[in-house]
């Protein structure tokens, strides 16, 4: 694989400090984590082609780096969030198949208007899923081995890694 064709099947994660410890290095190789898109749906374009590619315009921060992710819808889930007053809907959890690997994504709006097996485009930023959230969530599991090719700390304490899909661990 040549560099620029390794370079598109990478991507720059947001992960909270203390999810993953603040010890990771370029070449580890990280076991069953998963990422998440958060963002917004763009409009159907045909022809759609399933893929996760980085969203135009030039690269002057690893922190404001989007995404568009292309897939065919698996599942579409409201979730609520409580901020003091009570749940409220907050939005829809959707599992894409992006060329048959499964990809979590957060938009706002209801599930019921999702239907599933159909095209979605949804652009945005791209973090890291706690391993709290599994359980807690009950989020279908979308998790795969990464490997680390890039570490960026952010001011906060926080990181941006670009990672890529690595091989099987099993």
């Amino acid at each position: 694989m040549d560099a620029r064709t390794q370079r598109d099947e990478s991507f720059w994660v947001r992960v909270r400090a203390w999810e993953l410890g603040d010890q990771l290095s370029v070449g580890e190789v990280l076991p069953s984590q998963a990422i998440r898109v958060t963002g917004t749906v763009e409009p159907f374009h045909a022809p759609t082609r399933e893929r996760i590619s980085q969203a135009d315009g030039p690269l002057v921060d690893p922190d404001a780096v989007e995404y568009v992710v292309t897939g065919s819808v698996v599942t579409a889930t409201d979730y609520q969030s409580d901020t003091g007053s009570g749940p409220r809907h907050a939005g829809t959890d959707v599992v894409l198949s992006v060329n048959g690997d499964l990809m979590q994504s957060q938009i706002a709006g209801p599930a019921s208007g999702i239907d599933i097996g159909s095209a979605l485009t949804v652009r945005g930023r791209l973090s890291h899923i706690g391993d709290y959230e599994w359980d807690a969530f009950g989020l279908v599991d979308t998790r795969r081995a990464w490997a680390i090719e890039e570490v960026h700390r952010l001011p906060d304490d926080d990181l941006m890694l670009r990672l890529r899909p690595a091989a099987s661990l099993a």
